[in-house]
């Protein structure tokens, strides 16, 4: 519980449910700390419970915007709090960065685990530390891919039919274009520097057109129209599966 000089009314869900009040300083945190010791995994015990502002490029590391309950927040808002499990996540992001070096500390750090499983109640900061993990991943120059509303993909209201090329797979253009976008305008040079074989010729739109190259150039024939989304989506995370020597966080 965080005590105030009039109550006690919060909690760490609390911070999430009532971000208006803890903007406007309901809330008595301690003072801040460098987004950049957290980016580079430095951050100490004692910085648990303090604020951190995001830097100005935070709308380029993160251009998907808020979940969950983030969107709450007022736009002015660029304060985030740096909690036990904020903490923890950076040093491991930070380490992740040099995976091959540090393989084996990180298996260690998630107990042989392929990632890791955030849950709790509603409001307890879930969509929080997902957005902090993205910004701490992106600054680190870690391919990130960021869904921040599965919903849209699963429950219907958007556009989804059955893909006529792919048996069993089901195409939803408008997020996966969204997503191809965010991704595209995060880490286009990490996309460009990947290269990439279609397993088959892909239709283009000119003759002289060459096939994809790149991990970019695939996700470039997607955005080409909406009869390609579905197609590019899944040879993408066909060729993320693949990677073996770049770090990826999903």
């Amino acid at each position: 519980l965080v005590e105030t000089p009039s109550s006690v009314f919060a909690s760490a869900a609390g911070t999430c449910r009532s971000p208006q009040l803890m903007h406007h300083h309901a809330l008595r945190l301690k003072g801040a700390v460098p987004f950049a010791r957290l980016m580079n995994g430095r951050a100490k015990p004692s910085h648990i419970g303090t604020m951190y502002y995001l830097p100005k490029s935070s709308s380029q590391l993160c251009p998907e915007g808020r979940g969950g309950r983030m969107e709450e927040l007022p736009e002015a808002s660029s304060a985030l709090l740096c909690r036990k499990q904020t903490m923890l996540l950076s040093h491991y992001l930070a380490k992740f960065a040099q995976y091959k070096s540090r393989a084996e500390t990180l298996r260690e750090l998630r107990n042989d685990r392929h990632g890791f499983l955030l849950t709790g109640q509603d409001g307890v900061g879930k969509s929080v530390l997902l957005n902090q993990c993205v910004h701490f991943a992106r600054a680190a120059d870690v391919l990130t891919l960021y869904v921040k509303d599965c919903h849209r993909y699963t429950h219907g209201h958007l556009w989804i039919e059955p893909n006529t090329l792919l048996p069993g797979y089901f195409d939803t253009p408008t997020p996966t274009q969204e997503f191809f976008k965010s991704t595209r305008a995060a880490q286009a040079h990490l996309l460009r520097g990947i290269t990439y074989t279609p397993p088959v010729p892909l239709p283009l739109d000119l003759e002289d057109q060459e096939q994809p190259a790149t991990l970019l150039d695939l996700v470039d024939w997607g955005l080409s129209g909406a009869d390609r989304i579905g197609i590019a989506l899944k040879l993408f995370m066909d060729a993320i599966h693949d990677l073996k020597d770049i770090p990826v966080v999903v």
